[in-house]
C-alpha cells in the first residue's frame, strides 16, 4: 500500500505515464498504420490492427514504468 500511495504523490510520475504514454500511442498508431497498409493494402484492416497493437503496446509500457517505479 505504501507504494501505491507514493506513487499517487507523485505528479511528475503520473505527468511522465499519461502524457508521454498517449504521444506515444499517437506516434505507434500512425506507425502500424502505415505499416499495415504497406502490408495489406487494406486500410480498414489496417486501421483496427493499428488501433489494437498500439494500445496493447502503450498499455505495457505504462505499467512497466509504474511497475519500476513501485519496485524503488
Amino acid at each position: 500500500m505504501f507504494g501505491i500511495g507514493r506513487f499517487m504523490d507523485t505528479p511528475l510520475l503520473m505527468y511522465f505515464v499519461c502524457v508521454l504514454g498517449y504521444s506515444f500511442l499517437c506516434f505507434l498508431f500512425v506507425f502500424f498504420f502505415l505499416f499495415f497498409c504497406f502490408c495489406w493494402s487494406k486500410p480498414g484492416v489496417a486501421l483496427v490492427w493499428s488501433y489494437i497493437s498500439s494500445h496493447v503496446l502503450v498499455l505495457f509500457w505504462q505499467l512497466y514504468i509504474v511497475n519500476l517505479w513501485l519496485s524503488f
